[in-house]
C-alpha cells in the first residue's frame, strides 16, 4: 500500500475509531501532515499488521524492549539528493513516550528502535538522504511494558510514520 508524501498507516494495527454516545454526539481524531517531499512510502511491505511475536509475562523488564522484529520503510519516487527525517507518532504509555500503545495511558505496548536508539513519540527519528529516487530504512519492533510482569493478553498499537522534508 503506497500513499504519497505521508503515511497514515497502522504498522502494528490498522484502525480508525469513532464513538457515539446516547446524547447524539460523535468524536473523531483528525490528523494531517504537510511536507515538501514527493516520496511515496510503504511500510512493512504494504501489510497493515506487523506480528512481533508472543512473549511470557515473566520475561518483561519494565521500560525495556522484548523482541526485535524488522519493520521496513521503503521510499520511492523521491527527488535525488533530498534529505529529511522519519517521524513516528502514536498513543503512548503513561509516563513513557517510548512505549506505543493502543490508547493514551495504557501501560503495555510496543517499542521501536532505529540504529540502536529507542524511538520517542514525535521525535526526529531517522535521518534520510535520498540517493537516486529511492531509500530504505528499517526499525526493529518489540513489546514493552511500564511495569514488569504485565497482564497476559493481546495488544495492538496504531502508529504513523511520516517522512518530513523541511
Amino acid at each position: 500500500m503506497k500513499l504519497p508524501k505521508t503515511i497514515v498507516a497502522a504498522t502494528l494495527f490498522a484502525g480508525v475509531a469513532m464513538t457515539a454516545n446516547a446524547e447524539g454526539t460523535g468524536k473523531v481524531t483528525l490528523n494531517g501532515t504537510i511536507t515538501n517531499s514527493t516520496c511515496d512510502i510503504s511500510l512493512n511491505g504494504g501489510a497493515a499488521v506487523l506480528d512481533v511475536g508472543t512473549y511470557r509475562s515473566g520475561d518483561f523488564v519494565a521500560g525495556q524492549q522484548l523482541g526485535s522484529v524488522p519493520l521496513s520503510v521503503s521510499m520511492t519516487n523521491c527527488t535525488d539528493g533530498e534529505s529529511g527525517y522519519l517521524k513516528v507518532s502514536g498513543n503512548t504509555a503513561t509516563g513513557n513516550t517510548q512505549i506505543f500503545t493502543e490508547n493514551d495511558g495504557d501501560t503495555v505496548g510496543f517499542m521501536m528502535k532505529y540504529g540502536g536508539t529507542t524511538v520517542t513519540e514525535g521525535g526526529d527519528t531517522a535521518s534520510v538522504t535520498i540517493s537516486g529516487t529511492e531509500a530504505q530504512k528499517e526499525f526493529l519492533v518489540g513489546m514493552a511494558s511500564v511495569a514488569a510482569a504485565p497482564d497476559a493478553g493481546n495488544y495492538t498499537a496504531p502508529v504513523t510514520v511520516n517522512y518530513i522534508v523541511e
